[in-house]
């Protein structure tokens, strides 16, 4: 048990596993053997020493102070936990694709590329699951919550709705899978707002775009956006009608502390989308947005037009999404799947898209206000 929750743990690499395991060996074998001494000793003067029970306690001595007799590798390791039935082992799947590696020519010594096929590991989810349902107080745990669901009135509760619609009667547990981070948070925001999820992504091209092209085109700090639209695609020009909200849509006056803050445009577009060019470091531009920039926000990788790439960054971490338009939708989500509060920075374009795009409830600014009295018409 002690073994496998250290290597259960992602932040314990395979070398600190096996110090730990040496560490922890030695320490034992010192603190058994001073008590397999003391106590032989002693048998020894009331001559017991030698007697069957004497013989077989220095054997539980001895053995007890070699706890990792048999674990000492990794091989017999992985042999344990599968002999155990604790342990689910990968199954390797091939993927369309090779990738090419270097080996050397044992006979020539010369470096050649070579094909490998790419492949990918996935945990067999039947005996995974069979795992987990016969573990002590698994089944007990599922009907207690299940005796909790039928007895819940709530028909506010569109969770427990959408439970109790597909298994009305017999035992089940609702299983939720998820490819990828960014997946979760929209399944999440599914369940609590399934009418309201794909409104951004179903509208933004057909009902939103042009017109907040159109209104920007009135703006001078929006025209170097703007140079040559008509001539893009309507993807790229979709993804910069986003970019244009915070420029049409100015963050007001805020107070923080004893102080007022006036954000400076600058403030207010990096807050929201961040446009970085092709190449940029995302490991060490991960460590400063992780200190400077404590919410969640877009960032897209292009030229000066169009985005090659996109992210949504929280922390220190990226969440890649296919699309500059899907990396805006996944951090709206996160906001609510996470009751994470607008970023004052840039408010009102969060609650532009809060009200007027997904059409939830919330506070609008005076120019959200005037940009949906401009889209209604």
């Amino acid at each position: 048990m002690f073994l496998s929750k250290l290597k259960a743990k992602s932040s314990m690499t395979l070398s600190t596993v096996n110090f730990v395991v040496q560490q922890t060996s030695s320490l034992v074998f010192d603190i058994v053997s001073a008590l397999q001494r003391q106590t032989m000793s002693f048998l020894e003067r009331i001559g017991q020493s030698e007697t069957p029970e004497g013989q077989q306690l220095n054997q539980q001595f001895a053995n007890a102070a070699k706890p990792f007799q048999c674990l000492d590798t990794e091989h017999k390791q992985m042999k344990y936990f599968v002999q155990t039935g604790y342990l689910v082992q990968p199954v390797v799947q091939p993927l369309p694709g090779v990738s090419y590696t270097q080996q050397r020519d044992s006979q020539t010594g010369t470096v050649k590329q070579v094909a490998v096929q790419d492949t990918f590991q996935r945990i067999p989810l039947r005996p995974l699951l069979k795992i987990i349902l016969e573990s002590p107080g698994t089944m007990e745990k599922i009907m207690e919550w299940k005796r909790k669901l039928s007895d819940s009135n709530s028909l506010g509760d569109t969770t427990v709705l959408k439970i109790s619609s597909v298994f009305p009667t017999e035992p089940s547990v609702p299983l939720l899978l998820y490819n990828d981070d960014c997946e979760m948070i929209s399944q999440a925001f599914s369940i609590l707002f399934p009418d309201h999820a794909e409104r951004l992504c179903q509208n933004w091209k057909l009902s939103f775009k042009d017109k907040i092209l159109h209104f920007a085109s009135q703006e001078k700090k929006a025209q170097e956006l703007l140079h040559n639209v008509e001539n893009l695609s309507p993807e790229v020009q979709s993804d910069i009608a986003l970019r244009l909200l915070p420029m049409i849509l100015p963050t007001p006056v805020y107070k923080n502390g004893m102080k007022m803050f006036k954000p400076s445009l600058e403030e207010n577009i990096k807050s929201f989308i961040e446009f970085k060019n092709i190449g940029t470091n995302i490991v060490e531009y991960l460590q400063v947005a992780g200190l400077t920039k404590p919410f969640p926000f877009v960032l897209g990788l292009g030229d000066d037009s169009q985005c090659h790439q996109a992210f949504v960054i929280i922390g220190k971490q990226a969440l890649q999404q296919n699309t500059l338009l899907g990396a805006v939708d996944t951090c709206f989500k996160l906001f609510y799947v996470l009751d994470i509060h607008f970023p004052k920075q840039c408010a009102p374009v969060w609650e532009f898209l809060q009200t007027v795009v997904y059409k939830l409830p919330g506070t609008e600014s005076p120019s959200v206000r005037l940009l949906r009295g401009y889209l209604s018409c």
